[in-house]
């Protein structure tokens, strides 16, 4: 049995999509009734233009996803630094504090309350600071 005429023209229509790698989102699809009516000289352009630009999206697409990968790549590499800075932060300020209650008990004065409550008002505003320019940078608003 032989095919409809439909299914050849899809079939052909597929196949030509297939070859210049288009996707219908991307780009219009070629239809073969179209082509057809076409002079050849007009045709083999418009075969070569489609082409053309089938090949410009997959290279602009090719771009973007090496442009993903590398800010993940720069995310992975910078957030442990980051991670360690406010673990030095908070860390150097606990040492802080329990040398200056040591002090304390000992019966002299180290750090004056007012001191310490600057401190740690200063150090919680230093990781969230810290925390917020890096994830502004690292994770910047889409467009």
């Amino acid at each position: 049995m032989l095919p409809s005429e439909a299914e050849v023209e899809s079939s052909a229509e597929q196949k030509i999509i297939d070859l210049l790698g288009k996707s219908g989102q991307q780009t219009q699809a070629v239809r073969l009734v179209d082509l057809q009516s076409l002079p050849e000289d007009e045709r083999d352009a418009e075969l070569v233009s489609k082409e053309k630009a089938a090949r410009f999206s997959e290279r602009m697409n090719n771009q973007l996803l090496k442009q993903l990968r590398d800010e993940h790549n720069l995310r992975k590499h910078f957030m442990p630094y980051v991670y360690w800075l406010v673990v030095g932060v908070i860390g150097s300020t606990l040492l802080l504090l329990v040398a200056a209650g040591c002090v304390n008990a000992a019966g002299r004065s180290f750090l004056s309350d007012k001191v310490l409550i600057t401190l740690l008002t200063a150090t919680v505003a230093d990781i969230l600071g810290i925390f917020f320019i890096a994830i502004k940078w690292l994770y910047p608003q889409s467009k």
